[in-house]
């Protein structure tokens, strides 16, 4: 899960500090009983850097961390060790509940199985706008109905209004 700088294609400034580094991230999990020591290694020494404009994708087997490594990221269980820098802060270090709403508000991660993750009853549209107003990134009503429709023609689903008003199903 290691890549060359040399590999990494996007719109960065030379000199640019990446967005999200990740450095020798690892997580292992515990099994067996009270004196079993022994661990599953579900990501190991993973590293990767994020520019401005970037797009990565976490590609692999299943069960080679690719679920874990977004966790991790997302701060939704603490990595065994290793290093998460999202715009110069070390959000391992972090104090975890004075850190996470403001990482939070760029950082976020929606599961595999949108009908485990969506909501099926509420509109695409409203599964943006959510995020938006919790973290107070629109201020109007316009403002967050442009931003809605921004991100979804960013991801390709246009016309963005058809999309914002379907369901997910």
């Amino acid at each position: 899960m290691t890549a060359p700088a040399s590999e990494t294609k996007g719109r960065a400034s030379a000199g640019e500090a990446p967005v999200l580094e990740v450095r020798h991230l690892t997580k292992r999990f515990p099994v067996g009983g009270l004196f079993d020591k022994r661990s599953v290694h579900a990501l190991e020494d993973a590293s990767f850097a994020i520019h401005r404009g970037e797009v990565i994708a976490l590609v692999g087997e299943s069960g080679s961390g690719k679920s874990t490594t977004a966790r991790l990221i997302a701060r939704l269980m603490p990595p065994t060790s290793g290093e998460i820098i999202f715009k110069g802060t070390d959000m391992v270090k972090a104090e975890p509940h004075a850190a996470s709403r403001a990482y939070r508000s760029d950082v976020q991660m929606i599961f595999q199985d949108p009908f485990g993750s969506l909501n099926p009853t509420h509109t695409i549209g409203y599964h943006l706008e959510r995020p938006l107003m919790i973290h107070k990134k629109a201020s109007s009503g316009s403002d967050l109905r442009e931003k809605v429709l921004s991100l979804l023609t960013t991801v390709g689903l246009n016309p963005a209004s058809d999309f914002a008003t379907k369901f997910p199903y």
